[in-house]
């Protein structure tokens, strides 16, 4: 059944109760509804389906430049993306081993500097420099300062203090007179002012100090621990080798793990830990540091030499004319004894490369001259040192002894006449000054020839 609007005479359904078209009501009694229905002419309602049309083309057309958008978006990263990952993997073939060696060495590093810092290093308390040198203005002595607690923590008795800092340590020496003594971080006197002189040589948190009384020498640390009392003649200690580079052959004010002392002046050397302990019975004529900490250079005549570890083991005989400083963990040892001029026929056998522990690795012809290690390569030139000219010719060998850079250059003659040291020089950008072709110029690390 249907219902017709008596104002249009549009048919509506039979559940309808206004008229779908005009909007007024079916049946009488029902009220109108203005604000629910809205009755728009025919021409009207085509103009607002023709908008909606409209609307619906603009929001198509809408839609379409967002999946543009979207497409030049995605094909933009992906090419940005493509370039980074060419780039990192271009980056990662040529430095990848150098990235893991530098994020290695500031792991290390951290690990190291949170033990130093968690270990109390050469004071009682950790080593925030908290403790200020400060002078009496009335009597000039000079005494210690506690900025963070305002106490004074070593009184104005001294005439002189001196603040020694190192990597992961900083204590003081204190002279009263003509004695010296050594005062820790925190202001605490660990060694009474008894002391002729002192030297600190090691940067080590447990660091050494040589120390004198009249005419003897000994050992102690910065705490105040004897290692070795001043009972002995002379305690060797040689220039700082920590700061040692390829290019300086140089011992110094250093004392590894061995300590050598004599008790008279004529006397041989023994072989003590940092405890103090004698490692070894054997007296030696001749000791030197090596560089290598657990390692010492030992010889019974001065004429051949060998090399003791921390174990008091002679783990190289004492037959060997020449074994050159530890540079890193790698040195040269000469076989036999090294010419003594151009018409000498006594040549050596072979070079040996040994490692810090006293191994040997390899060898190369005695009549080659090899330089030490720097940045994991070492020079080697086709000629003994006293041959060496402009045709000799010069290559680098690594840890393994391959030849990773061929012997294809020359030295390079130095303005006035020598050889430049054909080792690699240290920091970011190392170079070794090489000839090729007639022309000067370096060689870098990837073994790329670079023209002055």
């Amino acid at each position: 059944m249907t219902k017709i609007c008596k104002y249009c005479k549009h048919q509506n359904l039979d559940i309808h109760h206004y008229c779908v078209k005009c909007g007024k009501p079916l049946e009488t009694g029902v009220a109108l509804l203005p604000k629910k229905y809205v009755v728009i002419s025919e021409d009207e309602y085509k103009k607002l389906k023709g908008q909606q049309a409209q609307l619906g083309t603009l929001q198509q057309n809408f839609k379409s430049l967002q999946n543009n958008y979207r497409n030049l978006k995605n094909q933009t990263n992906r090419s940005w993306g493509n370039r980074l990952r060419d780039w990192w993997s271009d980056f990662w073939t040529e430095h990848g081993e150098d990235v893991w060696i530098t994020l290695g060495s500031l792991f290390f590093l951290a690990i190291c500097f949170g033990i130093g810092y968690s270990f109390k290093s050469c004071s009682k308390d950790n080593d925030n420099y908290f403790v200020k040198i400060v002078q009496d203005e009335n009597t000039h002595k000079f005494g210690l300062y506690n900025e963070q607690t305002k106490q004074q923590v070593l009184p104005c008795d001294y005439d002189t203090i001196l603040h020694q800092r190192g990597y992961y340590y900083h204590f003081f020496y204190t002279r009263q007179g003509a004695l010296w003594g050594v005062t820790d971080s925190l202001g605490n006197v660990t060694v009474n002012c008894s002391l002729d002189s002192v030297r600190t040589s090691s940067p080590r948190p447990d660091c050494v100090l040589i120390t004198f009384a009249n005419d003897k020498q000994g050992v102690i640390s910065n705490l105040g621990q004897v290692i070795l009392p001043c009972e002995y003649a002379r305690v060797l200690w040689d220039y700082d080798m920590r700061n040692h580079s390829a290019n300086v052959n140089s011992a110094g004010n250093y004392i590894g793990n061995i300590i050598p002392a004599k008790q008279t002046a004529n006397g041989k050397w023994e072989l003590y830990n940092r405890n103090g302990e004698r490692i070894t019975q054997n007296t030696y004529l001749d000791v030197q540091q090596t560089g290598a900490s657990d390692l010492v250079k030992v010889s019974k005549d001065k004429t051949k030499y060998g090399l003791v570890d921390i174990n008091g083991t002679e783990v190289q005989k004492c037959n060997y004319g020449t074994i050159q400083t530890f540079f890193g963990d790698y040195s040269w040892i000469r076989v036999g004894r090294p010419r003594r001029s151009l018409t000498d026929d006594g040549a050596d056998d072979k070079w040996m490369c040994i490692y810090s522990d006293g191994t040997i690795l390899f060898s190369f012809p005695g009549n080659y001259t090899p330089y030490p290690f720097s940045q994991g390569l070492a020079a080697i030139v086709n000629n003994d040192v006293m041959k060496i000219n402009n045709n000799s010719l010069v290559g680098f060998c690594d840890v393994n002894g391959e030849m990773v850079i061929p012997m294809i250059y020359n030295p390079k003659m130095t303005e006035t006449g020598g050889w430049y040291h054909p080792s690699f020089s240290d920091g970011d950008n190392p170079k070794a000054w090489v000839s090729y072709q007639g022309k000067d110029g370096y060689l870098t690390t990837d073994g790329v020839f670079h023209e002055d």
